[in-house]
Protein backbone atom coordinates (compact mmCIF):
# COMPACT_ATOMS: atom_id res chain seq x y z
CA UNK A 1 0.00 0.00 0.00
CA UNK A 2 1.65 3.46 -0.97
CA UNK A 3 0.28 6.51 0.13
CA UNK A 4 1.26 8.31 -3.02
CA UNK A 5 -0.14 5.82 -4.96
CA UNK A 6 -3.53 5.97 -3.17
CA UNK A 7 -3.08 10.32 -3.61
CA UNK A 8 -3.04 10.10 -7.33
CA UNK A 9 -5.81 7.30 -7.47
CA UNK A 10 -7.99 10.49 -5.91
CA UNK A 11 -6.47 13.51 -7.34
CA UNK A 12 -7.35 11.44 -10.83
CA UNK A 13 -11.29 9.98 -9.69
CA UNK A 14 -11.99 14.36 -8.66
CA UNK A 15 -10.28 15.71 -11.57
CA UNK A 16 -12.00 13.65 -13.92
CA UNK A 17 -15.50 14.41 -11.83
CA UNK A 18 -14.83 17.59 -12.07
CA UNK A 19 -14.46 17.59 -15.77
CA UNK A 20 -17.06 15.75 -16.34
CA UNK A 21 -19.51 18.43 -14.46
CA UNK A 22 -18.22 21.56 -15.57
CA UNK A 23 -18.41 19.95 -19.23
CA UNK A 24 -22.30 19.15 -18.32
CA UNK A 25 -22.09 22.62 -17.04
CA UNK A 26 -21.06 24.43 -20.03
CA UNK A 27 -22.58 22.67 -22.87
CA UNK A 28 -26.15 22.97 -21.62
CA UNK A 29 -25.12 26.33 -21.85
CA UNK A 30 -23.77 26.41 -25.45
CA UNK A 31 -23.92 23.56 -28.02
CA UNK A 32 -22.77 20.08 -27.85
CA UNK A 33 -20.61 20.10 -31.07
CA UNK A 34 -18.74 23.37 -30.26
CA UNK A 35 -18.37 22.51 -26.24
CA UNK A 36 -16.37 19.26 -27.77
CA UNK A 37 -14.52 20.56 -30.03
CA UNK A 38 -12.83 22.99 -27.54
CA UNK A 39 -12.79 20.61 -24.65
CA UNK A 40 -10.34 18.66 -27.44
CA UNK A 41 -9.06 21.60 -28.54
CA UNK A 42 -7.52 21.65 -24.75
CA UNK A 43 -6.44 18.42 -24.35
CA UNK A 44 -4.23 19.00 -27.51
CA UNK A 45 -2.96 22.27 -26.52
CA UNK A 46 -1.86 20.29 -23.14
CA UNK A 47 -0.42 17.45 -24.86
CA UNK A 48 1.65 20.02 -27.20
CA UNK A 49 2.67 21.62 -23.84
CA UNK A 50 3.76 18.22 -22.34
CA UNK A 51 5.44 17.34 -25.26
CA UNK A 52 7.52 20.78 -25.23
CA UNK A 53 8.69 21.27 -21.82
CA UNK A 54 8.65 17.36 -20.80
CA UNK A 55 11.72 15.65 -22.24
CA UNK A 56 11.11 11.92 -21.29
CA UNK A 57 7.53 12.64 -22.83
CA UNK A 58 8.74 13.71 -25.89
CA UNK A 59 11.11 11.51 -26.39
CA UNK A 60 8.90 8.35 -26.22
CA UNK A 61 6.61 10.18 -28.61
CA UNK A 62 8.79 10.17 -30.79
CA UNK A 63 10.35 6.96 -30.41
CA UNK A 64 7.21 5.35 -31.73
CA UNK A 65 7.67 7.08 -35.19
CA UNK A 66 11.33 5.03 -35.12
CA UNK A 67 9.39 1.45 -34.10
CA UNK A 68 7.26 0.85 -37.19
CA UNK A 69 4.45 2.11 -39.34
CA UNK A 70 2.27 -0.23 -37.65
CA UNK A 71 2.56 0.88 -33.95
CA UNK A 72 1.62 4.61 -35.63
CA UNK A 73 -1.55 2.80 -37.51
CA UNK A 74 -2.07 0.96 -34.07
CA UNK A 75 -2.08 4.41 -31.71
CA UNK A 76 -3.85 6.29 -34.64
CA UNK A 77 -6.72 3.36 -34.20
CA UNK A 78 -6.57 3.86 -30.60
CA UNK A 79 -6.93 7.52 -30.17
CA UNK A 80 -9.77 7.03 -32.90
CA UNK A 81 -12.23 4.69 -30.39
CA UNK A 82 -10.97 7.31 -27.71
CA UNK A 83 -11.66 10.46 -29.49
CA UNK A 84 -15.23 8.19 -30.35
CA UNK A 85 -16.09 6.82 -26.42
CA UNK A 86 -15.41 10.58 -25.48
CA UNK A 87 -17.96 11.55 -27.83
CA UNK A 88 -20.53 9.04 -26.61
CA UNK A 89 -19.52 9.35 -22.67
CA UNK A 90 -19.82 13.52 -23.11
CA UNK A 91 -23.13 12.91 -24.64
CA UNK A 92 -24.73 10.76 -22.11
CA UNK A 93 -23.58 13.63 -19.93
CA UNK A 94 -26.13 15.68 -21.79
CA UNK A 95 -28.60 13.22 -21.23
CA UNK A 96 -28.46 11.70 -17.76
CA UNK A 97 -27.15 13.14 -14.57
CA UNK A 98 -23.06 12.79 -13.94
CA UNK A 99 -22.86 10.62 -11.40
CA UNK A 100 -25.29 7.93 -12.94
CA UNK A 101 -22.89 7.91 -16.16
CA UNK A 102 -19.55 7.94 -14.18
CA UNK A 103 -21.14 4.60 -11.83
CA UNK A 104 -22.08 3.50 -15.52
CA UNK A 105 -18.31 3.81 -16.87
CA UNK A 106 -16.96 2.45 -13.66
CA UNK A 107 -18.68 -0.23 -13.06
CA UNK A 108 -18.72 -1.56 -16.46
CA UNK A 109 -15.07 -0.70 -17.48
CA UNK A 110 -13.31 -3.26 -15.47
CA UNK A 111 -15.47 -6.08 -16.89
CA UNK A 112 -14.86 -4.64 -20.61
CA UNK A 113 -10.96 -4.71 -20.17
CA UNK A 114 -11.14 -8.32 -18.17
CA UNK A 115 -13.18 -9.68 -21.14
CA UNK A 116 -11.05 -7.94 -23.78
CA UNK A 117 -7.83 -9.16 -21.68
CA UNK A 118 -9.38 -12.80 -22.01
CA UNK A 119 -9.89 -12.30 -25.95
CA UNK A 120 -6.56 -11.05 -26.91
CA UNK A 121 -4.95 -13.96 -24.59
CA UNK A 122 -6.64 -16.57 -26.50
CA UNK A 123 -6.81 -15.20 -29.92
CA UNK A 124 -3.30 -12.98 -29.94
CA UNK A 125 -0.70 -14.35 -27.01
CA UNK A 126 2.32 -12.63 -28.53
CA UNK A 127 0.98 -9.64 -27.80
CA UNK A 128 -0.99 -9.58 -24.23
CA UNK A 129 -1.12 -12.63 -21.91
CA UNK A 130 -3.62 -12.85 -19.13
CA UNK A 131 -3.29 -15.52 -16.40
CA UNK A 132 -6.87 -17.29 -17.27
CA UNK A 133 -6.91 -20.95 -14.95
CA UNK A 134 -9.66 -20.83 -12.98
CA UNK A 135 -8.52 -19.65 -10.05
CA UNK A 136 -7.63 -16.60 -11.50
CA UNK A 137 -10.42 -15.81 -13.60
CA UNK A 138 -12.68 -16.37 -10.40
CA UNK A 139 -10.43 -13.72 -8.37
CA UNK A 140 -10.86 -11.63 -11.14
CA UNK A 141 -14.56 -11.58 -11.16
CA UNK A 142 -14.75 -11.22 -7.55
CA UNK A 143 -12.89 -8.17 -7.52
CA UNK A 144 -14.95 -6.70 -10.38
CA UNK A 145 -18.24 -7.88 -8.14
CA UNK A 146 -16.92 -6.06 -5.55
CA UNK A 147 -15.57 -2.83 -6.82
CA UNK A 148 -19.03 -2.70 -8.83
CA UNK A 149 -21.06 -3.11 -5.80
CA UNK A 150 -18.39 -0.18 -3.89
CA UNK A 151 -19.40 2.04 -7.15
CA UNK A 152 -23.10 1.61 -6.36
CA UNK A 153 -22.73 2.32 -2.82
CA UNK A 154 -20.84 5.12 -3.16
CA UNK A 155 -23.34 6.72 -5.89
CA UNK A 156 -26.26 6.03 -3.72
Amino acid sequence: FKKSTLLLMISSGVLISLSDVFFKKYSTINEFIPSFFWNQIGIAIFGIICFCFIASYRKHFLAVFKISKTAIAINSLSELILISSALVNYYALLIAPVTLILLVNYTFQPLFVFIEGVIITLLFPKILTEKISKKHIFQKIVSILIMSAGIYFLNI
